[in-house]
C-alpha cells in the first residue's frame, strides 16, 4: 500500500521556510540579511489602497536576501501546483536582467538546496541544517 502524499498548503511551506532561516541564518551575527516581504493573503480594501499608495509592489518574491557582497538574491515560494502570476513572472525578468538571484521552491527541501547553494557561492554555510527531510 502507498504511503498518503502529504499536500503543504504554500502558507505552511512560508512558514517551514521561515523557521529554518531562523535556525540556519540567525540575525544579526550573520553575514547574510533576509527577510519575508508579506505581498499576499487577502486584505481589506481600504489597506490594499494604503498599501498600493506607499509604493507595494505587484510580484515581489516572497523573500529578499542581501549577500555579503551587496548582491540580491530572491526566493519565490510556490504550493505544488502554484504557478508564478504575470506579475512575478514580470518581476523575475526584471530581477535577473539586473544580475540578481532568482529562483522558485516548493518545498522546503527544495528551498534549503537553492540557498545551501548561494551561500556556497559567498564560501558560506547555513549554521543549522534540516534535521529531518519534509515529505512534498
Amino acid at each position: 500500500m502507498k504511503a498518503p502524499r502529504i499536500v503543504r498548503s504554500e502558507l505552511a511551506v512560508h512558514m517551514q521556510v521561515a523557521a529554518y532561516l531562523r535556525r540556519a541564518m540567525p540575525q544579526p551575527d550573520f553575514p547574510v540579511l533576509w527577510w519575508h516581504t508579506p505581498n499576499g493573503e487577502k486584505r481589506d480594501q481600504r489597506t490594499a489602497a494604503k498599501l498600493r499608495a506607499m509604493g507595494v509592489l505587484p510580484g515581489v518574491a516572497d523573500f529578499l536576501f542581501i549577500m555579503p557582497n551587496g548582491q540580491a538574491a530572491f526566493l519565490e515560494l510556490k504550493s505544488a501546483t502554484g504557478a508564478l502570476s504575470e506579475d512575478q513572472e514580470q518581476f523575475r525578468f526584471r530581477v535577473r536582467q539586473n544580475g540578481c538571484g532568482y529562483a522558485t521552491a516548493r518545498t522546503l527541501d527544495e528551498a534549503v538546496v537553492i540557498l545551501e547553494r548561494w551561500l556556497a557561492a559567498y564560501g558560506l554555510q547555513p549554521r543549522a541544517r534540516l534535521t529531518r527531510r519534509i515529505a512534498a
